[in-house]
């Protein structure tokens, strides 16, 4: 990793973890021999633990650092990288099991699905129940898990799902116990059995701060929204551990990380670049900002710069870059004039509308990213009273900016682009008065394109990407 490389952790509200880590960046930013010139703050996205993160921060690094010697010619560029952590890990289940035993109206594609390699699977974790027995302190439990392991693989994901940290001790294991056996229920739940598993959920969930209006409500508000899908969606005879029940889990996952990384962003890393911010000023240091995210973390760094423009009260750019790599979450988020809301306004629309970053807000989708193009819009299929399923298409409630780019924009605010190779560079003199620019990177973008469900989400160290972060970022 780069010597000037530091890291963030976040828990699941956006409180930091180690507030010596900040306090390391600021005095790095504080050194007037070689004064860093540009921070660089990345963020991965959902179901990512600390060796993934290590992992993808560690590539990221290495390819910025790769295109600043090809492309960079000033001896004063000097850059730091900042990683943020935070707990994205979540069990999605089996897309292929859930969706083969369901007639969706609409849904064909969904018959190809296979489990793909970034889904924890209950049916398939291979469970060591020593381990267990030790990390979990199971205690007699651990007898029936002995005989059913995926149960065991099931509570371990669950645990570290909705109580990351394990602050709630053995409550959230008890809760996980239950969300598990109601799960697991032979025959069709009661309404007793639903309310309990409402009940629960909401207890672990992290209310989305910087929600779209026209994502609510989520079907686990209330428990008679739970039924009615239910009675909806239970069409075959026996009911078995495939059943629609586990959409509905599937659904809490995929929310509780969406919501979450709106939290974080909030909470945390907008309040760190508040301080940044009043650091630099304090010391007469000029310091580029850029935030880089990819799928939910292009939601956190998003919902950053949206808070940190609100903490300054001030007009102007909050940031100089703001880089959003296959972002999961709604194409319509910069849009003052929804064209699926009647005029609605997205949520991030001032983003865009107030020109929060100084430069155009780089978007980078691809039609090979199955993550976005169908898996999003599956995760959103729960939310709202009547339950219908969209395709995910640019003119569908549920597209997501990763499948389609920004949707909804002015073409005096916004222009799409394809991805450029290496030895063309960007040219923002062009891009005078874009404040958003959508990139096409399915020429780049492609690896593991026909590989359901994810396909391309997890193809995000290409040169190219980061040729383009450097383009965008003004320099």
């Amino acid at each position: 990793m780069a010597k000037e490389y530091f890291t963030l952790h976040f828990d699941d509200r956006g409180t930091p973890l180690f507030p010596n880590e900040q306090e390391a960046i600021f005095r790095s930013l504080r050194i007037k021999s070689k004064p860093i010139t540009d921070l660089w703050i990345f963020a991965h996205g959902w179901n990512t633990d600390e060796m993934g993160a290590d992992s993808t921060y560690n590539n990221w690094v290495k390819r910025i650092q790769e295109r600043i010697q090809q492309e960079i010619t000033d001896p004063n560029y000097n850059p730091a990288f900042v990683g943020v952590y935070w707990p994205s890990k979540a069990w999605i289940g089996s897309a292929a099991k859930q969706h083969a035993s369901i007639n969706y109206p609409g849904t064909r594609l969904l018959q190809h699905l296979d489990t793909g390699e970034f889904e924890q699977d209950m049916y398939e974790v291979e469970i060591d129940v020593d381990e267990d027995r030790d990390a979990l302190e199971l205690g007699e439990a651990t007898s029936n898990m002995e005989k059913e392991p995926n149960k065991a693989g099931f509570l371990e994901a669950c645990l570290s799902m909705i109580d990351p940290g394990s602050k709630r001790g053995s409550s959230s294991f008890e809760d996980a116990t239950k969300i598990r056996d109601i799960l697991f229920l032979s025959q069709k739940p009661t309404s007793a059995d639903i309310e309990e598993f409402v009940r629960i959920l909401n207890r672990y969930r992290t209310k989305d701060p910087q929600p779209e209006a026209f994502e609510t409500p989520d079907v686990i508000d209330a428990p008679k929204l739970v039924l009615e899908y239910l009675n909806e969606e239970l069409t075959y005879e026996s009911y078995t551990p495939d059943n629609p029940l586990l959409n509905v889990f599937r659904s809490f996952t995929f929310g509780t990380m969406k919501e979450r990384a709106a939290a974080i962003g909030q909470n945390g890393v907008a309040v760190f670049l508040q301080e940044v911010k009043r650091t630099l000023r304090q010391h007469k240091q000029a310091v580029r900002l850029h935030l880089f995210g990819h799928s939910f973390g292009a939601k956190l760094v998003t919902a950053s710069v949206n808070t940190l423009a609100q903490l300054l009260s001030e007009e102007g750019p909050a940031v100089d870059s703001l880089i959003l790599l296959l972002g999961a979450f709604s194409q319509f988020s910069f849009s003052s004039n929804i064209p699926v809301k009647n005029g609605g306004v997205g949520r991030y629309a001032d983003v865009v509308d107030r020109k929060l970053v100084a430069n155009p807000v780089a978007v980078i989708y691809s039609r090979y990213d199955l993550a976005n193009k169908e898996m999003y819009p599956l995760g959103m299929r729960l939310v709202g009273h009547k339950r219908t399923y969209e395709i995910g298409g640019p003119d569908d409630r549920f597209g997501s900016i990763g499948a389609n780019g920004a949707q909804g924009l002015y073409p005096t605010n916004c222009r799409t682009i394809d991805m450029l190779p290496l030895e063309v560079s960007y040219d923002l003199s062009s891009l005078k008065g874009i404040s958003c620019l959508n990139i096409d990177g399915q020429s780049y973008i492609s690896a593991d394109k026909d590989k359901r469900p994810v396909g391309a989400h997890g193809d995000t160290d290409r040169p190219e990407i980061f040729h383009l972060a450097l383009g965008i970022s003004g320099y």
